[in-house]
């Protein structure tokens, strides 16, 4: 296999991870080689091959400053797999506490061949708690003739006394470029003939490990000339082009084109959640370009014909393009499949622009008080005059100004009917109090039924130029209305209404004292008493916590039998 055959056999051969061989060529020179290592990682991106390089470096007998060597005979006996003193091991398949006991027998006897004993323990999050206990001793004081190093993918999986007691390397996912380099390299020595476009697909769907594109480029080579449209097919991905074609004809808020284009994609059997993972991809860079990160960030390449295609569509904008990546990130499975889903996705995106680009003057009515106040009547009052939507580089929308213009016009000639445009709710406190089961019915609508009765245990307290103060007498509320998910339906109801975007502060408002009656607290009811004081609760009761926290925190009565 590739991976096999090009595994790197001295420290210069690592790809991507100059950061780990450095440290162990410092070690080396100075011989401060550590007893214990932990080479935490992503899959595919070298942990195993520098585990085998230290335990040859640290046994091989070449001039200091060169090993390994790969010329003495120690090198040669671990590259034939034939150093007894190397030790590797599964965890994932001897995760017991006698498989630790068995190997803490034999950490004692003295190497065969070479200076050092060296133990990998590969995937070693997977022992269980009590083999981690039974190899902590033997880990934090080993005989001097053993290194361990232990490898793994899911380093926060293992206990904190075992990492203490380990010297850690960080392996990171390989840059694409260097992926891209070394596979074209690795394409040239073999003598295959391969596309510079089906290279770069390959390291993009490698996702920084360079073991699975070597994989990949070994399994698209065995059948001839490699190219672009072979590795789509034996990936199971769609072409870019096509992607491109669906976010262009969201970027033209055209639904039907959209929907035709996606329609196409999928009869080319592929499976919808794949194309919604290419989108969120493909949008991802488009928002990455559109922010300026330069492109070899990205995942992208020259040869890649996409680029300038991509580069068109960041022009869009951050704001848009972050709408049509949320609207597929929070698709959901509809029926069997996905394809509905991604279906209303797409939808969503084109209808979210337009609904967020005309909001100012489309947004649902409220009837209000007849007389519009003045902007001197309060501190925060503002005009009743709905906003101007503008474009990305902020001027005034030419298609929303038209019909405001035009009243003005027919203002000074005064011969035509003037356009009736609804008046906003103002940004003023005592309309919002007033207005305020409207806010509700707008939370209702985009939140549901509960969030509703959420904030129905709420009031609006102030309101200035860029926040509107809400209250509630319970902390529990306080900290479900501050869940961001939470705040931004709120949110968006409130610009609806407003007509202009808004901020949500929630605070805690301290609860009214409520006068102790004749009846020690309690209000009779029939024959039943309301406790709604803890104070007054029977002593069985006002020893439970939860009795307790339900009424102080939530505002809960307690009801007794009389």
């Amino acid at each position: 296999m590739l991976y096999r055959k090009w595994r790197p056999q001295i420290f210069d051969d690592v790809v991507g991870q100059e950061h780990v061989v450095r440290t162990l060529r410092n070690a080396l020179r100075g011989d401060r080689v550590a007893h214990a290592h932990l080479f935490a990682g992503p899959r595919g991106t070298g942990k195993t091959t520098c585990a085998r390089l230290l335990a040859k470096a640290v046994n091989c007998t070449g001039p200091e400053g060169q090993r390994p060597c790969n010329e003495c005979a120690l090198c040669r006996a671990l590259n034939e797999g034939r150093l007894m003193d190397l030790i590797e091991i599964d965890a994932a398949s001897n995760t017991g506490v006698d498989d630790v006991r068995e190997l803490q027998e034999k950490v004692g006897f003295q190497p065969s061949q070479a200076r050092y004993k060296v133990y990998v323990i590969d995937e070693v999050h997977m022992l269980s708690k009590a083999a981690f206990n039974a190899l902590l001793k033997t880990l934090e004081e080993p005989p001097p003739h053993v290194i361990f190093v232990l490898a793994t993918t899911e380093a926060y999986r293992l206990p904190a006394t075992i990492i203490s007691r380990c010297q850690r390397h960080s392996f990171t996912l390989i840059p694409l470029q260097a992926i891209v380099e070394h596979i074209t390299h690795v394409a040239d020595a073999e003598g295959m003939e391969v596309e510079p476009e089906a290279l770069a697909l390959i390291a993009r769907h490698a996702d920084g490990a360079l073991r699975d594109a070597l994989s990949l480029l070994e399994q698209v080579a065995s059948g001839g000339p490699v190219t672009a449209a072979l590795v789509r097919q034996v990936l199971g991905v769609v072409p870019e082009e096509g992607l491109l074609d669906v976010l262009e004809a969201v970027a033209a808020e055209d639904v039907g084109r959209a929907l035709t284009t996606l329609s196409n994609l999928l009869m080319m059997d592929t499976d919808a959640g794949v194309v919604r993972s290419q989108l969120i991809e493909c949008l991802r860079d488009a928002l990455a370009t559109a922010a300026g990160v330069e492109q070899p960030a990205l995942g992208l390449t020259k040869e890649t014909k996409m680029l300038s295609r991509l580069e068109a569509l960041s022009q869009v904008g951050v704001e848009r393009l972050l709408g049509w990546l949320s609207a597929l990130v929070r698709t959901a499975t509809h029926g069997t499949d996905d394809r509905t889903g991604l279906e209303l996705a797409l939808v969503r995106a084109i209808v979210g622009l337009q609904v967020a680009v005309t909001t100012s003057l489309d947004a649902v009515p409220i009837s209000v008080a007849s007389s519009k106040p003045s902007v001197n009547d309060t501190p925060h009052a503002i005009r009743q005059t709905p906003a101007t939507p503008k474009d990305s580089v902020g001027r005034a929308s030419t298609k929303d100004r038209r019909p405001q213009e035009k009243a003005e016009e027919n203002d000074e000639i005064g011969g035509e009917d003037k356009i009736d445009v609804t008046p906003k709710l103002p940004r003023q406190l005592d309309a919002l109090q007033e207005h305020w089961d409207d806010v509700l019915a707008q939370v209702r609508q985009r939140g549901g039924m509960k969030l509703q009765a959420l904030l129905r245990s709420c009031s609006p307290v102030a309101v200035d130029d860029r926040q509107v103060v809400v209250a509630t007498g319970y902390a529990f509320h306080r900290k479900r209305l501050e869940d961001e998910d939470t705040r931004q339906v709120v949110e968006q109801a409130l610009a609806s209404l407003i007509g202009e975007p808004v901020e949500m502060q929630v605070v805690l408002a301290e609860r009214e004292k409520t006068e102790p009656s004749s009846n020690n607290g309690s209000v009779k009811t029939g024959q039943e008493g309301w406790i709604n004081s803890p104070a007054n609760l029977p002593p069985a009761l006002a020893q439970d916590p939860l009795v307790r926290s339900a009424m102080e925190d939530l505002g809960a009565v307690v009801r007794v039998a009389t």
